[in-house]
């Protein structure tokens, strides 16, 4: 098993995500979930419940949805979207991955604000993050994303909170990024 605290980044003039969490997991309310069939575990708030598919789909038009999304309410003001994709990508091709994704959001989202983007060495494993807001219909999203290659696909974890709800709920989006453990052997 491997933790992903995205910490360990020597490279990166940012700040650690994990000293982005101000708080222990538990005064946060948070709790390990295991997801996909075992591969992820990750702290999710305790009073979060799973979507349904008619109201991910409502969310989430693209082709691309999430596979697993846990949210707070029925609007989704505040969601945690798991996806393990059959897009193919080697740990090798996770920072020709992370070009491609910079560049999508940046194309798709030309007036969104920028606040890490970076490539992450964590023991053996390569992830990257993007810490962006973007414009929904009627507000802001943040959105924190960690992306890495697992069993050979990618496996995209994003935390989003809507603007309203941020100061609420970004220290606890840090934490819950932050808390990512992969276990490529289920």
């Amino acid at each position: 098993m491997l933790i992903l605290s995205c910490s360990q980044s020597a490279q990166s003039d940012l700040t650690p995500l994990s000293s982005l969490c101000n708080s222990n997991q538990e005064s946060l309310g948070l709790t390990p979930r295991t997801f996909l069939d075992g591969i992820l575990t990750i702290h999710i708030p305790n009073n979060f419940y799973e979507m349904s598919q008619e109201r991910i789909a409502m969310k989430y038009p693209d082709q691309q949805r999430p596979t697993v999304v846990m949210t707070n309410n029925d609007n989704g003001t505040v969601n945690v979207a798991i996806n393990h994709t059959d897009h193919k990508v080697s740990p090798a091709e996770i920072e020709d991955f992370h070009r491609y994704m910079e560049g999508m959001f940046k194309k798709k989202y030309s007036s969104a604000v920028w606040y890490r983007s970076e490539v992450l060495q964590i023991g053996k494993r390569k992830c990257f993050v993007l810490d962006l807001q973007t414009p929904a219909l009627d507000t802001k999203i943040r959105n924190i994303m960690m992306c890495t290659s697992v069993n050979g696909r990618i496996l995209l974890v994003t935390f989003n909170t809507t603007l309203e709800l941020e100061s609420e709920w970004l220290d606890r989006g840090y934490c819950i990024i932050s808390s990512i453990m992969i276990n490529d052997q289920p």
